[in-house]
């Protein structure tokens, strides 16, 4: 997994995340990690999106576009949507395992349910399944047409 990705805007970001940045999301954006990060540290990440793209921007606080004041949070959080939303959501969870040193380098990688014919939609971990989780991703997210 990447921790870069674009926006709908076409911006390049790269997400951070460590122990400054955690400390951060939780006073400052008042998110409650704590079941995020137990999930982290055992290999199993399918939160809310909506924290993990708000995890991304205080990993992506570091970009010059945000300490200037040129790009806000809210600016960076309405560009994450259509096809850039997944990018942003495995680039978040990307730095989250980063952070806690999960290894998914020597892990098998997951067969693709498009191939099989059968998809779950979520991108959420089988219950039971011991394989890495993907985050998770918006229901009837991107369908290629503007709303």
């Amino acid at each position: 997994m990447d921790t870069s990705f674009k926006d709908s805007k076409g911006r390049d970001w790269t997400v951070v995340i460590d122990g400054y940045v955690l400390g951060r999301a939780r006073s400052h954006g008042k998110l409650d990690l704590s079941g995020v990060i137990n999930g982290a540290m055992k290999g199993n990440l399918c939160p809310d999106p909506a924290v993990l793209l708000e995890l991304a921007f205080y990993g992506c606080e570091h970009h010059s576009r945000i300490q200037s004041g040129k790009v806000t949070k809210e600016d960076f959080l309405r560009a994450l949507k259509g096809s850039a939303m997944q990018p942003a959501l495995e680039a978040a969870a990307s730095g989250l395992m980063e952070c806690f040193g999960v290894d998914l380098e020597g892990e098998e990688e997951l067969p693709d349910p498009s191939e099989s014919g059968l998809s779950s939609g979520s991108g959420a971990k089988p219950i039971g399944s011991d394989s890495p989780a993907l985050p998770a991703s918006i229901p009837g997210g991107d369908t290629g047409s503007p709303t």
